[in-house]
């Protein structure tokens, strides 16, 4: 079997570590569910993960300036061990509408909810919970936050970020979590400025990162939607349309994939 293609990544101050893409691969021996929880937090972008299938990826749309060589897949009993893996992915409505079969080794439940918030996240994952009859999952990939940007302010958003994530850090200590950016909108409805929620946004966002560095946990980003180009979103300005969906959902499939790999090289 040909060896796996491995990536260097250049030392980064403590402040950007997050920047790193998915960890160093441990020498010698697979990395295991018990040693997921000392890798510290970072940032997975499409960028930096194999990237089996992307539709349609226009340039100015995020597609990477560099040619990625996809990793080779886990083979034999590690591939057996792959299948093996679990991840629930929660969230709201964009979640929902993204729901769909991955082309992934791994089992994937989602439980998408339209107009869910922050605090609609201990129930969802109470369902989850209850479906799998309490077996816990290997990943954990979260998608809230849009529909509290107008009406909480920030420092209770920023409070229930840290509950979210401490809670779930307490129920599954061995459990990969991943926080998925919160998206752009071209509209906020009810809100006195766009330009302030956005700001808004992006505070939170920052607030994310450093509890997810802190609990050791992953970041998802979406480059592509930053900048908000108007294709990628429903003509209503708030929901994503067909080929923002696909994108979000390409995007996710990539991060899963590129994640578990991660665990058994």
């Amino acid at each position: 079997m040909p060896k796996s293609t491995r990536s260097s990544t250049p030392a980064t101050p403590a402040a950007n570590r997050m920047d790193a893409g998915i960890g160093r691969r441990q020498r010698g021996r697979p990395r295991t569910r018990a040693t997921q929880s000392g890798v510290r937090a970072r940032r997975v972008r499409i960028d930096d993960v194999p990237t089996p299938v992307v539709r349609s990826q226009h340039p100015a749309l995020g597609q990477p300036e560099l040619p990625i060589e996809p990793a080779p897949g886990p083979s034999g009993s590690e591939s057996q061990q792959a299948r093996r893996d679990t991840v629930w992915i929660v969230g709201d409505s964009i979640i929902r509408r993204a729901q769909t079969n991955m082309d992934c080794e791994a089992q994937i439940h989602w439980m998408g909810k339209g107009g869910a918030g922050i605090g609609n996240f201990l129930p969802l994952l109470s369902r989850l919970d209850a479906l799998a009859h309490g077996v816990a999952p290997t990943v954990v990939v979260i998608h809230l936050g849009t529909n509290d940007l107008v009406s909480i302010d920030t420092f209770c958003m920023r409070q229930r970020i840290r509950l979210l994530m401490e809670e779930f850090r307490t129920r599954y200590p061995s459990v990969c979590l991943v926080w998925s950016d919160i998206l752009p909108r071209l509209f906020y409805y009810g809100a006195q400025s766009n330009a302030s929620i956005n700001k808004k946004r992006l505070t939170l966002n920052k607030w994310a990162r450093a509890m997810a560095y802190r609990l050791n946990a992953y970041i998802f980003h979406h480059p592509q939607f930053e900048s908000c180009p108007s294709q990628l979103f429903h003509f209503d300005g708030v929901n994503l349309s067909p080929e923002g969906t696909r994108l979000f959902r390409d995007n996710l499939q990539s991060c899963i994939i590129g994640l578990l790999r991660s665990f058994y090289y």
